[in-house]
């Protein structure tokens, strides 16, 4: 059989070696920076099969390209990002996917001892270190990658499935970019499991025990060999075979959203008058089916703006929230200690005391990028300085405009100041819910900033990413 493959990254020796071993010839390889397009060395005639070793959101449309090519098609882990595209690959019976793991000695031992009538207990942990230059790279960036269950994950949810079965139940304790950890519980089977990309150096495990006994399944072999072995005798892990670990994962992925909608309680900052984004953000948050209060503060003259009058125009909050069944509370933001639960989100505020600041953390999605740009006026402050504008969510701090960043997307292309301004707008909007969700989670390891909502004391002091002058 004759080869050519998509991508020269790490994995490309141990396919290289395999397809020599089993007597196939390789015909090209391209990587970032070949001439050739792999859309032309799909159409080589002189090639029998296509090797995919690209970035992950990019096997889709290879596999899928190759094979209406009519050339078999061989793609590393995973097969695609979701379950929706590989139902569209189980159309072709050419396509195979990798999972070498399945031909190693251990598992194949173990598929035989296993039986259905016996309960199992399983603990996967499988903690490893990772550079910065992983997270700069494709693999550490979600919308390439799929996130780690997809880079590290999948190997191990495959075996999981491969011995015991589908899952009948799932629980998602823990997800970041990083790590995450929960349970899989199946119909004989309970398995704890812990993906982790920050372990340090001198501590990494991959850990795979089954009632107690630890199995290795590190090889001194080339296990791709396999693969090649069987893909040449017309056998190997099909799009159906597949499906099975992508669509655990994006169960795992929708657990772990699921019990955080169930368990968040969102206190919004708000106005209590016809205003844009009060209005917005409560309509934002009721479709994503969060729980949440209103709190809303009267319209207050301040000697800075003593030119601005109270908004009349517009739907007003009080309003829509009785319309939506969404609790609503008029009072002064600094004199609501005692209604403050779950995580704060600001539509609408003025400066807020310490003792608000310090009592749950409040996220606020400033209209610049921060700490470069702060206070009013921030869109217009950000072209007069020169520095590239955008939107940055982040927690706030005692001083205005300072506190642990969450995240920061910054807009390169716009046509005037008019325009700028509604795309920030947008902007904020849309990263309103990946804010909250980071909020959430155990973020900036170094400074040990952990949200509430994940049954952990939050700190206020220490959690600073950055200081402002």
């Amino acid at each position: 059989m004759k080869f050519s493959i998509i991508g020269t990254g790490f994995i490309f020796p141990k396919h290289v070696e395999a397809i020599k071993s089993v007597g196939g010839e390789i015909v090209e390889a391209i990587g970032e920076g070949s001439l050739l397009s792999w859309q032309e060395i799909i159409k080589n005639p002189q090639t029998d099969c296509i090797v995919i070793l690209a970035p992950n959101n990019l096997h889709f449309e290879m596999a899928l390209a190759s094979a209406k090519e009519g050339k078999t098609v061989l793609c590393e882990k995973p097969l695609a990002l979701s379950s929706k595209e590989v139902k569209e690959l189980m159309n072709y019976p050419n396509i195979f996917t990798v999972a070498q793991l399945r031909y190693h000695p251990a598992v194949k031992e173990l598929k035989e001892k296993i039986f259905q009538k016996e309960n199992y207990k399983i603990n996967i942990d499988i903690s490893v270190h990772r550079d910065k230059n992983y997270f700069q790279s494709w693999k550490g960036r979600k919308e390439k990658s799929g996130g780690i269950l997809f880079n590290l994950g999948i190997h191990y949810f495959d075996l999981l499935l491969y011995l015991f079965g589908e899952p009948i139940e799932i629980l998602t304790e823990s997800l970041t970019d990083r790590r995450g950890e929960g349970v899989i519980k199946g119909k004989n089977y309970l398995c704890n499991w812990r993906i982790s990309a920050e372990a340090p150096k001198e501590n990494q495990h991959r850990v795979f025990k089954i009632n107690g006994i630890n199995y290795n399944f590190s090889a001194t072999e080339n296990l791709h060999f396999y693969v090649y072995k069987g893909l040449l005798e017309g056998r190997g892990i099909t799009p159906q075979e597949a499906l099975k670990s992508i669509e655990l994962i994006e169960k795992i992925y929708q657990s772990y959203k699921k019990d955080i909608k169930k368990s968040l309680v969102i206190t919004l900052f708000a106005y209590n008058f016809p205003h844009k984004k009060t209005t917005d953000f409560i309509i934002k948050l009721h479709s994503l089916g969060y729980k949440f209060k209103v709190i809303a503060q009267n319209f207050k003259k301040l000697p800075l703006d003593l030119k601005v009058k109270e908004p009349t125009k517009g739907l007003h909050p009080r309003k829509l929230c009785e319309k939506l069944g969404i609790e609503y509370i008029v009072r002064d933001h600094n004199d609501s200690i005692d209604l403050l639960e779950g995580i704060g989100v600001i539509a609408g505020a003025r400066i807020l005391s310490k003792e608000v600041v310090n009592k749950i953390p409040i996220i606020n999605l400033h209209p610049a990028i921060l700490p470069y740009v702060r206070g009013l006026n921030a869109v217009e402050k950000s072209i007069k300085m020169g520095v590239t504008p955008g939107v940055t969510a982040h927690i706030i701090d005692e001083k205005i405009d300072a506190g642990e960043i969450l995240i920061q997307k910054k807009i390169k292309k716009y046509k005037d100041i008019e325009d700028l301004k509604e795309k920030i707008y947008q902007l904020q909007l849309e990263m309103l819910p990946k804010a909250i969700e980071l909020c959430t989670k155990e973020k900036n390891k170094k400074n040990k900033a952990i949200c509430k909502i994940c049954k952990r004391k939050y700190q206020k002091k220490g959690n600073k990413v950055w200081q402002t002058k």
